[in-house]
């Protein structure tokens, strides 16, 4: 899950021969035999990631991967984002590593694939609608998804034009990389599980996205939604499991390091491992690790950097310079506080230390392209000492530092499928158990929600003000008096062992107020991590014997929860919300983001009783009504001349032109909510990002976002600032 922004830029038939060099590109890169590993020295911000790039005006993704050496596929799947998205000025992209092949005794042979196709019983439904609304029309059993209709219709019960698909089937899948690959024309997304792997949701010919997912052995749900607007329709869905070919390398990895241990990330070995006296510390924002046989200390910060130090403390005494700690964290002694306490960048990306200094045996082992660290079982490495390894990080999961400066915990353990985009190893770190599904229950209140476990026998009660706490279930289905008094109106009290805490704890009812719904019993799929643990709903039919599986009607119905081990919680989101869009977003009101956020060309005019604004991004007019709703409606205006039907605007009022003209003019209710505009339309550079539940549109003061245009947003009399439009209608402007 990165905190960087991703989208990416529409593929047309015209840019076959740049996607062509890309890919070849690519291929050359993977295939180059790499050098001698260099000192590592200062690293990025991702551990995926060779570099960054923040888009320009006139950018293509194309043109981006051709000139970073990647392949277009590459690029997107990186971002996370379908390569038919538009790339948004200011976006920064993450510019995926491409590692070398480093000295094996024989070349790297290219990733052959298994071809999958389609091949299943699918159940189509089709609609005489773009966006799969209402009953379908038809529904039938197809053989595969890859139809050409032409300019026709999959059926005379569905119109030519204006119709949409959903098919829906059973696929059963070994464990790997899946490429899907979609060609449609129009929209297409594809979800396994519910989880949305690629989409490409757009009006335009026929248009290939790829991307790659990784799945587990089993059996899976994968739905695939697809919509035609006019013309031509067509759509083409397949997937293809990834096969890597590892060459043969002179040099094995260790056995304590081969299970963590890929030739695509670290190359073969240039040595065998060694085991070396080593000591480490945690830290709020990372760890830090020396090394005595470099007699050097290493940065880890939790953004993935890493950078190494001289150890520059010969025992001289430390001047405790950074104040007092807050209570459960300490200030770091010896070398690492010589560091900590004279580099302000490491004690600003470090924090305070969470915990004491470690001294244990590492076994470390060098690789063509970074390091595998693991901690060694040796009773001691070093004179005198205790090997505390068993205490650290290292015990059970690997360190892999690469020689470009990014790094990352190589984890013993498989974080579920399910949880995997919602998991960040910098806040949880990683896995100390198998996932599992467990019965529990969960029941919404005012202002928070409580859960019940049963492999713990416990009540977890999480408030809205972020914080959780754990409860034994004291509950043994004995009576207990509620002083609470009569509920509200549409409230309730809960019962069971939630009444019984909610009853007898004070600060659980005045935290919580009243239940707002029913308790309902519910398969919860959760894994523990070293610092938290991730909640989200299973869809499977019951987990416990003669009781249904009610997960759909509680908070994990549409949600993820990760609660940390220091008492804190939130829903967490497989896509950053924009770092402009931040203090405005909601994740009551607006849901997850659909896609990452950028700036991108619009324009907005003003109207007596409300605003026009139409979006480069969406080639659509939306119209916004004062103390009313808004509406989306298509940008049906291609320069053609049009009547006005308005008569004289009175003084002060004038008559909108261009799109807004077109659309005002014709439709005799937007002339009516709207009324005359007040000022010209205006062309400005907007933040805007799309959310499940609505999107955000904020002017912004970039000098420009599209060659050839002024932003008005940097005038003095620009008003537009500030507009959050929710799925059910409403909206504010501020």
């Amino acid at each position: 899950m990165y905190s960087k922004l991703r989208p990416f830029h529409r593929i047309r038939s015209w840019q076959g021969l740049l996607v062509a060099a890309a890919l070849l590109l690519s291929l050359l890169s993977q295939i180059a035999i790499a050098g001698t590993p260099d000192a590592i020295e200062h690293g990025g911000h991702e551990s995926d990631c060779a570099s960054f790039h923040t888009v320009t005006a006139g950018e293509t993704l194309t043109g981006i991967s051709i000139s970073a050496g990647v392949s277009l596929s590459a690029l997107a799947q990186v971002n996370h984002l379908s390569v038919t998205d538009q790339v948004l000025i200011g976006q920064e992209l993450c510019i995926p590593q491409v590692i070398g092949a480093a000295s094996p005794v024989a070349p790297a042979a290219p990733a052959p694939s298994q071809r999958s196709g389609t091949s299943a019983s699918w159940t189509g439904k089709y609609y005489n609608n773009q966006n799969l609304g209402g009953d379908p029309v038809l529904t039938r059993q197809d053989t595969a998804i890859d139809f050409d209709w032409d300019a026709g219709s999959p059926d005379t019960s569905v119109t030519n034009d204006s119709f949409s698909v959903s098919w829906t089937a059973s696929v059963t899948f070994e464990t790997g990389t899946y490429r899907f690959t979609a060609v449609a024309d129009d929209g297409v997304r594809v979800y396994v599980d519910d989880t949305l792997v690629l989409e490409d949701w757009n009006v335009h010919p026929a248009t290939t996205t790829v991307q790659d997912t990784e799945l587990t052995a089993g059996s899976h749900t994968v739905k695939v939604e697809y919509f035609e607007a006019s013309g031509e329709a067509s759509i083409s869905v397949s997937w293809e499991k990834q096969v890597e070919v590892t060459p043969t390398c002179s040099i094995q990895p260790h056995s304590s390091l081969s299970t963590f241990w890929t030739h695509s990330s670290l190359g073969c070995a240039s040595a065998e491992a060694s085991t070396v006296w080593a000591a480490w510390q945690p830290f709020e924002g990372g760890n830090m690790i020396w090394r005595q046989n470099e007699d050097a200390v290493y940065v880890y910060a939790n953004d993935g950097d890493w950078t190494r130090f001289e150890d520059n403390w010969n025992e001289q005494a430390l001047s405790n310079n950074r104040g007092t700690p807050a209570t459960g964290l300490q200030s770091p002694v010896r070398g690492f506080g010589y560091l900590w306490e004279t580099n302000d960048a490491v004690f600003n990306d470090l924090g305070w230390a969470t915990g004491g200094e470690k001294g244990f045996c590492a076994r470390i082992q060098q690789f063509a392209n970074g390091i595998l660290l693991i901690g060694d079982t040796v009773e001691t490495c070093h004179e005198n000492s205790h090997n505390f390894a068993s205490e650290t990080a290292f015990a059970k999961n690997a360190l892999q530092a690469l020689t470009g400066g990014k790094w990352k915990f190589v984890c013993n353990t498989e974080t579920h499928g399910v949880l995997k985009p919602y998991w960040d190893q910098g806040e949880l770190g990683c896995p100390v158990s198998a996932s599992k599904t467990l019965w529990s229950a969960w029941q919404t209140f005012q202002t928070g929600y409580m859960l019940w476990r049963q492999d713990e026998d416990a009540v977890f009660v999480f408030t809205d003000e972020e914080a959780w706490t754990r409860f034994s279930d004291d509950w043994d289905s004995q009576t207990y008096t509620s002083t609470r008094g009569n509920a509200p109106d549409g409230m309730q009290e809960p019962v069971r062992g939630f009444g019984y805490l909610w009853a007898t704890n004070d600060d659980v009812h005045a935290d919580l107020g009243w239940a707002t719904d029913a308790e309902k019993g519910a398969c919860t799929l959760t894994q523990a991590f070293d610092h938290g643990t991730l909640f989200a709903g299973d869809t499977v039919q019951s987990c416990f014997e003669n009781a249904d599986n009610l997960v759909s009607e509680t908070v994990l119905g549409a949600n993820t929860i990760q609660a940390l081990d220091g008492g804190s919680w939130a829903f967490v989101c497989e896509v950053q919300v924009h770092g402009k869009l931040e203090h405005l977003w909601d994740y009551e009101s607006h849901g997850c983001p659909k896609a990452a956020g950028g700036i991108l060309w619009s324009s907005w005019q003003p109207f007596q009783t409300g605003h026009m604004i139409w979006r480069e991004n969406d080639d659509a007019v939306f119209v916004f009504v004062n103390g009313n709703s808004w509406d989306r409606h298509d940008d049906n205006w291609d320069d053609q001349a049009y009547t006005s039907v308005r008569g004289t605007p009175p003084d002060g009022f004038q008559a909108p032109v261009r799109g807004f003209g077109y659309l005002w003019e014709n439709s005799d209710d937007i002339y009516g909510d709207l009324g005359w505009a007040t000022a010209e339309e205006r062309g400005f550079c907007a933040a805007f990002q799309a959310y499940a539940d609505g999107f955000l549109l904020v002017s912004d003061q970039v000098a420009t976002c599209k060659e050839g245009h002024s932003n008005s947003a940097t005038e003095i009399d620009f008003a537009l600032h500030s507009l959050s439009a929710l799925n059910d209608g409403t909206w504010t402007l501020r």
